[in-house]
């Protein structure tokens, strides 16, 4: 392979199937900065691509992600719209789906508590209730994803969902089924 202008050309690949020198390569915290800075500065993302020798896709993806990282860490809507150059329906779009993956691997813990809890039935009281909570939990963030509530109450129940996963997972420590 050779390189011409941050570009890897395979000789097996016909010219369509150009791939940028940084493609598949993680991301620096450096590079996240850059990025918000080329947002800043009102660049394409064709541009931006180019400079981080990376695809469209990649800084799209990377974007989206930097984003929902600032959603977790409480910054509004407008102001992770304003720096990532995202549109509130992108960002909604990338939100829904984070929530659909955590909502998903909540149920997984669910099941694997509920398989300790058929399997042991000398489980405290405490377990169960947290079981209990968790089922609650899940069930309410369900009909607010439907409703489409507020954002906050997904934030707060997500918060609450861990916890009480943890508050499972020490107790069944204790009781050594983990």
């Amino acid at each position: 392979m050779e390189s011409k202008h941050n570009i890897l050309i395979d000789k097996n690949m016909n010219d369509t199937q150009l791939i940028p020198t940084n493609h598949g390569k993680p991301w620096k915290q450096t590079d996240a900065i850059e990025l918000l800075d080329n947002i800043k500065n009102k660049l394409t993302i064709a541009e931006i691509a180019i400079l981080h020798k990376r695809t469209e896709g990649s800084i799209r993806c990377r974007l989206r992600d930097m984003a929902y990282q600032m959603y977790l860490d409480g910054k509004s809507m407008l102001e992770i719209c304003e720096k990532t150059g995202l549109t509130e329906d992108e960002l909604n779009n990338k939100i829904n789906k984070m929530v659909s993956v955590n909502k998903s691997k909540c149920k997984n813990v669910l099941v694997e508590q509920n398989t300790a809890v058929s399997q042991n039935k000398s489980l405290d009281k405490s377990v169960k209730n947290s079981i209990e909570r968790v089922k609650i939990n899940l069930s309410t963030y369900n009909d607010l994803l439907v409703n489409n509530v507020a954002q906050e109450k997904i934030q707060a129940d997500i918060a609450e969902i861990k916890s009480d996963i943890k508050q499972i997972y020490h107790l069944l420590k204790q009781l050594e089924l983990v």
